[in-house]
Order: C-alpha cells, then structure tokens, then sequence
C-alpha cells in the first residue's frame, strides 16, 4: 500500500488550508454581489479595463484571492488525501463503522443548512434583482419542495437555494466509493507516475466531454494517491530551499487561475473550456505546499487560520444565503456594503452553527459509528497511525 509506516502524520497546516479555502469562497461571493465583477465571470464579453484594480484581481494571479471555484478543488483533494490516510495506515480499519459515521457526518450539518437557507430567504424575499448584477439575478427566488428534497439527498445534485452544496454532491459520492479508491491507489499494479497519468486522462476527458463526474471525481484519486506517498514527498520536500517553494508557488498560482490567466495569451473559448486541466494541477501543488512548505505551514498552523479551519464547513455551509441576503436588504445603492454587513455576520453565524450544529453531529457520528463497528483483530492497532487532523469532511 506504499508509505504506510506507523510514524504518526502531523498534518495540522491542512487544516488552516481548508480554512483559507472556505475564506476564498466566502470572499468570492461577496465579489460575485458587485456588478462588475459579475458581468466578468458571467459574461465572456466583458473585458475589464486593463491595468485597473478590477482587471488586476481578475485577469492575473490575484484571481486566487477570491477563486471560489477553485478552492473546492483544493477541498476535493484534501477530501482525498484525509479520508485515505486512516484506512491504509490503520489496522482492522472498519468499514462497517465508517459508512454510517460518514453519512451522519455530512448530512446532520446539511440538513439544518438548508432549514437555514430556506429561513433567510423568508425573511428577506429576493423580489427585485435589477441593477444587482448576473450572479444575484441567477439566485432563485423562492423556496420549492423538490429543490429541499434535493438538496438533502445531495448525489443526485441539489438545487440552487444554496449553491455551495454542488460540491457536497461529489464529497458524497467520493465519500461512498472511498473503498474503489483505496484500492486503486494501493494496488501495486502500476507505478504512482502510472496512476497520477490515469487521473489526469480521465479529467482531461471529462472537461474535454463535458462530463462532470469525469472532471471532478479524479480530483478525490489526486488526494488519495498522495496519501499513499507522504513519507516520499516529505522526504522530497526536505531538500527544496526557499526559492525552490518560491518558484512552486508561483506556477501553482498561475496554474490555480488558469481560467482568467490563459485566455490572455491563448484566444478564443478553447483556453476558458480546458483551463479545468492546469486549475486542478495548480490546486494540487497547493496542497502540496500547504503540508509540506515550512514557511506555509507556520502560517496555516497560526491560532486564527486554525480557528477558521475549525469552522470552515460551517462557514461553507451557510455563507452565501448571508451574503446574498445582505445584498438584497442593502440594495443595489449600497453594494460596497455587503461585505462590511455580510462577513462579520456570516463568521458569527459559522461559529454558532459549528459549536451548536456540527460539532454535536460530529459527536452523533461517533457514537453511531461505535454502535455499527464491527470487532476486528487488530482493532487495538487502530491507532498506530493516527493523523492529526481534527476533521474528516
């Protein structure tokens, strides 16, 4: 199964990376609620004026800052790479456990977002989206039963009430068919350059076919297959000096933004379509540096990015109805106020959600897994390879 050895794994940076990530997202929806900056992601037409702040955080590498997109990637490979570790490094690990304490995980704090979305939409109707820009005109308007069915079923994509929940559609799915990647990554057919060439082929596929369970699915085998090698990529890691990271940063950031930095010099919509490829690179080599950068890791690991990785599902969960309930109560007179209003709100609500919502399923799924898990031989070795991570979605 490659790198298994019992040596415990300090990966506390990942934790801050999925932080910084669910901050990316918030901050992506904030822009999204200016006009501007929505005509440019919804409307291939618009080209900001060039050398303006505007163009500057759109067209160039900045574009990280607020690439919402983009940062579910880096969650789909995080998603990967944690949920892997345990059951190659764990004996005895147990299946029967895993499945119910992963359900209840995932759609206890699902099921009370969506009550919530669906509260924030009766409170401020969204009525009047003129002059508010492409993205707030897209939001739906009113609440449907078959969207909440949806919504809390998840796999079989939910609606828009929420639109962050789109990803929890893939995380559930990877989630059920965590076992098929565990043994395509640890089987000892074929090399890891072998299996790493397979996963980009099949996204390439899928972006090149339009097939999103094709483009995002392998983005999971990326995290997985990392977790197999992260004694050798440590070691790797080891020898690379300062402008070694430098250099890697860069070209994961140009790489990560590849949707706005490749039309400009590769014309036409051919470059916008594949640009999926080099973003879903670029987010590996993300994740890369968050784990292993030592000056990357001192930052992730600070008190308050740790905190937002905390609550980043919270705050993923339950942003954008604040965000886009902000605009609507605002108005479009009063856009430049929506983040002053939106993100102070929005960290309080993350924070009330996860100390009263998450963390308590956190433990419902615990229990639940206890009362399913099956005696195994080596259940006491269970915890010889334990990963420091305080969470698993």
């Amino acid at each position: 199964m490659g790198n298994t050895s019992s040596t415990p794994v300090r990966l506390h940076s990942l934790d801050g990376l999925r932080g910084v990530a669910a901050l990316v997202v918030l901050v992506s929806h904030i822009a999204l609620t200016l006009p501007t900056f929505a005509a440019a992601i919804y409307n291939s037409d618009v080209r900001l004026e060039a050398g303006t702040w505007g163009w500057l955080a759109t067209y160039t590498p900045l574009h990280l800052l607020w690439a919402g997109h983009e940062a579910v990637f880096v969650f789909f490979v995080l998603s990967g790479l944690v949920l892997t570790i345990p059951v190659i490094r764990r004996g005895g690990y147990s299946w029967r456990e895993y499945y119910p304490k992963r359900l209840v995980r995932i759609y206890a704090p699902v099921a009370v977002a969506v009550l919530f979305g669906i509260l924030m939409v009766l409170l401020v109707p969204r009525n009047d989206s003129t002059g508010m820009g492409e993205w707030l005109q897209d939001r739906p308007t009113n609440v449907s039963v078959s969207g909440v069915v949806k919504d809390l079923i998840l796999v079989t994509g939910p609606s828009r009430l929420i639109s962050p929940l789109w990803s929890l559609q893939w995380e559930m799915l990877f989630s059920l068919l965590l076992p098929a990647y565990v043994l395509f990554v640890s089987t000892r057919r074929g090399t890891v350059w072998v299996k790493a060439a397979l996963i980009l082929l099949t996204l390439s596929a899928g972006v090149l076919l339009d097939n999103q369970s094709l483009a995002y699915m392998p983005m999971f085998a990326a995290g997985s297959l990392m977790a197999t090698k992260l004694d050798d990529l440590r070691d790797a890691c080891t020898r690379m000096n300062t402008a070694h990271w430098w250099l890697v940063g860069g070209i994961a950031s140009v790489l990560a933004t590849a949707r706005w930095t490749l039309p400009l010099v590769v014309p036409g919509d051919f470059a916008a379509n594949i640009s999926t490829i080099p973003a879903f690179i670029g987010c590996v080599l993300i994740v890369g540096i968050a784990a292993f950068c030592p000056d990357i890791q001192g930052f992730l690991r600070s008190r308050v990015v740790q905190w937002l990785g905390q609550i980043s599902f919270s705050l993923y969960l339950t942003h954008e109805p604040i965000v886009i309930a902000s605009a609507f109560f605002l108005g479009p007179k009063n856009a430049l106020m929506v983040p002053i209003v939106a993100i102070p709100i929005a960290f309080a609500v993350a924070w009330a959600f996860f100390h009263l919502i998450e963390a308590r399923s956190h433990t419902l799924s615990k229990k639940v897994g206890r009362i399913f898990r099956g005696k195994t031989p080596n259940h006491r070795s269970a915890h010889s390879g334990r990963v420091s991570l305080n969470r698993d979605h």
